[in-house]
């Protein structure tokens, strides 16, 4: 009987090149910013390859803190540091390469993995697990001559646990950093320009889930919405009335949404982006890392993304960012990386 391995196979090489194909006819129209995660299936190809460089007993996470009481444990086999050494990074650079290829921008999942990562053994808790250093500055160096190489500039997730001087250090070098409404400690117009800002991403509530499901308290805000003291205090509802100059408090959420889309167009941020989520108005956000995990990742859309195209409320908050955004400032280009 004749195997069918063969035909696996062709069949996946198909499926890659046909992501290939649309990854670049989609490069070819718009500029695209690549995802890439901190980690991957020890038990997939990227784990056969590179066998050697990993270290199987121990996986990928992060410790408990406010925002994640039990911490975190990725089912994700890190590399070992030293190994990487031996093998002149040889892994990192074959996948930065092989995602800047198609993309305008690469945008580095938990980018602190450059300097650190939290390692957790298989059989214990993220509260026992440590951090584990990489040599920061020689990894630094391999990804900024990656991008000037690639034509690709690189946005760094620098959410959570940082280490010291990490933001000073990309940002030295040019990489951009990442602004996430929910947890910036500075006001909008404070909002450094070599970032991308956003109000919320994968992990968090779309402005929709806040706007619409708060508690009567977080509607009152009696702060200057400029004070960097007071806007490290402000609640998520209470941080879209700022951001929106003072949204009225009764306002309904296509209103709430256009003055978010108009502040985050007023932003200092060089680069600001609108979650598909908020142009669907959608409720629901896609990942939740903490608590009941059963709906994360499998949560559909609340339209198609061919009618998203179309929609009137989704070209609408375009239009308005777009204005914000090309009013009285120059156009920026991300290209500051440092060799």
């Amino acid at each position: 009987m004749q195997s069918d391995t063969p035909t696996m196979s062709v069949s996946m090489s198909g499926q890659q090149w046909m992501c290939e194909q649309q990854m670049a006819r989609i490069a070819g129209e718009i500029d695209v910013i690549n995802d890439l995660p901190v980690g991957f299936d020890p038990g997939g190809f990227d784990g056969w390859l590179w066998q050697e460089a990993l270290v199987p007993q121990v996986r990928i996470g992060a410790p408990p803190d406010g925002f994640a009481p039990d911490g975190h444990g990725w089912d994700s086999a890190p590399f070992s540091p030293m190994a990487l050494e031996r093998l002149r990074f040889a892994p990192l650079v074959a996948v930065w390469r092989a995602n800047m290829a198609r993309g305008a921008g690469l945008h580095l999942d938990h980018a602190m993995h450059l300097a650190r990562l939290y390692w957790v053994p298989w059989d214990r808790t993220p509260a026992e697990g440590a951090y584990v250093e990489y040599p920061f500055r020689e990894i630094l160096d391999l990804l900024v001559l990656e991008s000037v190489a690639n034509d690709c500039y690189v946005v760094t997730e620098d959410l959570g646990n940082v280490p010291t001087d990490f933001r000073q250090q990309i940002g030295d070098r040019g990489l951009l950093r990442t602004i996430i409404l929910w947890f910036v400690k500075l006001p909008p117009n404070k909002w450094p320009e070599a970032a991308v800002a956003c109000v919320s991403n994968h992990d968090h509530p779309p402005v929709a889930a806040v706007w619409t499901d708060h508690d009567a308290g977080a509607r009152l805000i009696d702060v200057d919405p400029q004070s960097e003291e007071a806007f490290a205090r402000l609640s998520h509802h209470q941080r879209l009335v700022a951001l929106g100059e003072g949204t009225p408090v009764d306002a309904d959420l296509l209103t709430a949404l256009r003055r978010t889309h108009e502040g985050l167009g007023r932003s200092g941020a060089g680069l600001v982006l609108s979650q598909v989520l908020d142009l669907m108005l959608g409720t629901q956000r896609v990942n939740s890392p903490t608590g009941d995990r059963s709906q994360s990742w499998r949560t559909s859309l609340p339209m198609l993304l061919d009618d998203l195209v179309e929609d009137a409320v989704a070209r609408e908050l375009c239009s308005v960012l777009a204005a914000a955004r090309n009013k009285d400032r120059p156009d920026y280009e991300p290209t500051g990386v440092q060799p």
